[in-house]
């Protein structure tokens, strides 16, 4: 998952050097900052269920999420199937239809979605805190009694079918990106695109989905946070009888495949019809954790954060030769990569 700082955490840091500067200026003393992550709380329940959480009575909000350890980095066989099940965990279940989940969260006025990296599916709930109990029982639903059947994977397969034709395969961006993994990483899983090959969401049956959601969706492979205004010991209580007595899994398999060390530069040419060509690179990182992170976070910023960013003032202004510019350093759990993309003026040379 990319470990940019986000536009929260720099408006934190802009609003401490404020307040120190006015604690100068007053005679006071600014007090010492401190980052409220270090009060999370971790439990975890004898099915390996991981909990975190953080009390916050500022306003009377919860957010909920849950992070199931399985992206299309764990695909070892079908491509597709991490991203199909985000999809497939809003198709309802035993005792719930398609979508109520989401309407019964939208109609209290909450927000719900979810998102697939090649590390991690993510799935989050932002509602008042009163409804956090309707919110654990919905999770707890879901995970226990998920509707993996015919009718649901047909639906869905298409739903991401459509999805990869409008995102990557009638898109110049999407192929570029996509061209771009493959020559990254030639081995490593990660050259794989997360919403998988079409070929493969068009073979995939029922007792794969089942296989996979068996195994990675397994209490032991999940963790479950909570932030914002709640009690932590009544919460606990409650998410001990609600998810307590969800499965655990005996094995968890991983795809052990690593990225040879690259010996040149590798191109590659990605035809489409396009006003004016799409010009992409990247080079390997870091991965995330790494001691140079933070270094390479800040270059991120400096070379290409918005239109005053060094790369884009350079293609865009001073030369001019693109109509836009960006990139950064994308840290995920195995590897990482450094990239940069333009799209270069009508008329301009590649």
């Amino acid at each position: 998952m990319r470990s940019i700082p986000s536009s929260a955490m720099r408006w934190g840091r802009a609003a401490l050097l404020g307040l120190a500067a006015l604690g100068v200026a007053s005679g006071t003393s600014a007090a010492p900052f401190e980052d409220p992550a270090l009060r999370t709380r971790v439990t975890t329940l004898e099915n390996g269920l991981t909990i975190l959480t953080l009390e916050d009575h500022t306003t009377p909000v919860v957010s909920l999420q849950i992070w199931a350890r399985v992206g299309s980095g764990d695909e070892a066989r079908f491509t597709g199937l991490a991203h199909l099940f985000e999809h497939m965990m809003f198709r309802g279940s035993t005792h719930l239809a398609k979508e109520v989940h989401s309407r019964l969260i939208e109609e209290r006025g909450g927000q719900i979605n979810a998102y697939t990296s090649r590390d991690e599916t993510v799935y989050f709930t932002d509602i008042t805190s009163e409804n956090l109990p309707l919110v654990i029982a919905l999770e707890a639903e879901r995970l226990a009694n998920l509707d993996v059947s015919d009718e649901s994977l047909t639906d869905e397969r298409q739903v991401v079918i459509e999805e990869r034709r409008f995102r990557t395969e009638n898109s110049p961006e999407g192929r570029l990106f996509e061209a771009l993994m493959a020559l990254s990483f030639q081995a490593h899983p990660y050259r794989v695109p997360t919403i998988g090959w079409k070929s493969d969401l068009e073979k995939m049956s029922v007792a794969e989905c089942r296989a996979f959601f068996d195994e990675y969706y397994a209490a032991n492979n999940l963790v479950l946070s909570i932030a914002g205004d709640f009690d932590s010991e009544a919460v606990l209580a409650l998410l001990e009888r609600q998810l307590g007595g969800l499965r655990r899994a005996d094995r968890i398999e991983r795809n052990p495949t690593e990225e040879p060390e690259q010996a040149g530069e590798r191109r590659a040419v990605v035809y489409f019809e396009v006003a004016g060509p799409i010009v992409a690179m990247a080079w390997h990182a870091p991965a995330t954790g790494h001691a140079d992170g933070d270094a390479l976070d800040v270059a991120s910023e400096i070379l290409s954060s918005g239109r005053t960013s060094r790369l884009y003032r350079a293609l865009v202004y001073d030369r001019p030769v693109a109509l836009g510019a960006s990139g950064g350093y994308w840290a995920l759990a195995r590897a990482g990569l450094f990239f940069a993309f333009a799209q270069v003026r009508p008329g301009a040379s590649a």
